[in-house]
């Protein structure tokens, strides 16, 4: 396996050009019917204590991986998550796990 880094900036899109449309159906009632969504106020545990959990991910590189049935698109991409637990007027920085793969 051979692979091939896109020269073009990730932030940019890649530099080969892809169909703009998806055929991926997707279902948007399965939690919540979807006129119903809206804004929610956070319930609060029987102890005060609020948990958030939040993270980030980005694309760090675009790739070409190649075989010898032909190539195919690729990321190389790096995450970030952790969680804060709020209560009793203090904040603690729960567990964090940063992360790259391809």
């Amino acid at each position: 396996m051979k692979f091939s880094v896109d020269p073009w900036d990730p932030s940019y899109g890649t530099a080969a050009e892809f169909p703009d449309e998806s055929t991926v159906s997707v279902e948007l009632d399965t939690e919540v019917a979807e006129d119903d969504w809206a804004p929610i106020t956070p319930q609060v545990a029987a102890t005060g204590q609020l948990s958030v959990v939040d993270g980030v991910r980005r694309v760090e590189a675009r790739v070409w991986v190649e075989r010898s049935d032909g190539a195919t698109p690729g990321v190389c991409a790096s995450w970030a998550a952790g969680s804060v637990r709020c209560g009793d007027g203090l904040a603690e920085l729960g567990e964090t796990e940063v992360g790259r793969t391809f």
